[in-house]
């Protein structure tokens, strides 16, 4: 175009240019904006952005797989089994009371089943015995069985004894609380 005014004019024609000021202007927005954009925090469900954006999800799935592998291992514990209480039943105290984890029934001897029979009604299953453990007085019952009275532990507390003293076991610890006392 400027050569063909040249043409027309047959001179040439000084050319003394600025800088438009319509541009340095929309360099002007553009920095303001990209600022408001940096500022602006967008929130958004996670699930719709999972689902939106998939590299997103791809990068979630690295995070999550990394942090999986950095965590350390927890140790196994040893199986403890089962584990003793003291107990009283009747005027009979045991430091030994044998607490199985595995078993579904609670066994007293049939001499220490004798010992206590003026207290309670003979029967093959030994019904509603007070247990005291510490403060607390619980209903149990007993199966009879006819064993030697050598043992060291003359009574096991099976999971119906634990489930009716609302029995809290830590495993970690080795410790038994029976209604929140150790």
């Amino acid at each position: 175009m400027i050569a063909a005014i040249k043409r027309q004019i047959g001179t040439e024609i000084l050319i003394n240019t600025e800088n438009n000021p319509r541009i340095e202007g929309k360099k002007h927005v553009k920095v303001i904006a990209l600022r408001w954009v940096k500022s602006l925090n967008i929130n958004l469900p996670l699930i719709d952005l999972i689902e939106k954006v998939p590299k997103y999800s791809k990068y979630l799935k690295e995070i999550r797989s990394s942090v999986i592998v950095s965590k350390p291992i927890t140790p196994k514990l040893k199986d403890p089994r089962s584990f003793t209480k003291p107990i009283e039943i009747g005027d009979i105290h045991f430091s030994k009371a044998l607490c199985d984890l595995g078993a579904n029934i609670n066994l007293m001897p049939l001499l220490i089943y004798e010992k206590l029979r003026c207290l309670l009604q003979p029967k093959e299953v030994l019904e509603d015995a007070l247990a005291k453990v510490r403060s607390f007085i619980i209903l149990i019952d007993f199966v009879i069985l006819d064993i030697e009275e050598g043992c060291a532990i003359h009574i096991l507390l099976g999971r119906p004894f634990l489930a009716t003293s609302k029995s809290t076991i830590d495993l970690e610890k080795l410790t038994l609380s029976i209604n929140g006392n150790t």
